[in-house]
């Protein structure tokens, strides 16, 4: 497989529905988190979130036990590594 070269401008593609805001103990990806919008979808929610200076991704929660609002800040968004896929830019 290919490996990027340190320093290397890479893309990183992460599914919606393999973010966390519980803990995961064994990754290094936490990203500090905003709520910037919330919707409903059954069993699911999704979020709008801003991260790390304001690049935003889209976050599925299943059965959540609690619903994040906008403008809720100071959050911790995590990813396992293997859910984290490095492509050539």
């Amino acid at each position: 497989g290919w490996t990027p070269a340190a320093r290397q401008p890479v893309v990183v593609s992460i599914r919606p529905e393999a973010f966390s805001f519980d803990r995961l103990f064994d990754t290094p990806n936490r990203l500090s988190a905003r709520v910037v919008g919330t919707t409903y979808l059954g069993a699911m929610v999704q979020y709008d979130i801003e991260i790390n200076g304001g690049v935003r991704v889209r976050v599925l929660e299943m059965n959540p036990e609690r619903v994040r609002q906008a403008g809720e800040a100071g959050l911790e968004l995590m990813v396992a590594t293997q859910d984290v896929v490095i492509l050539r830019k």
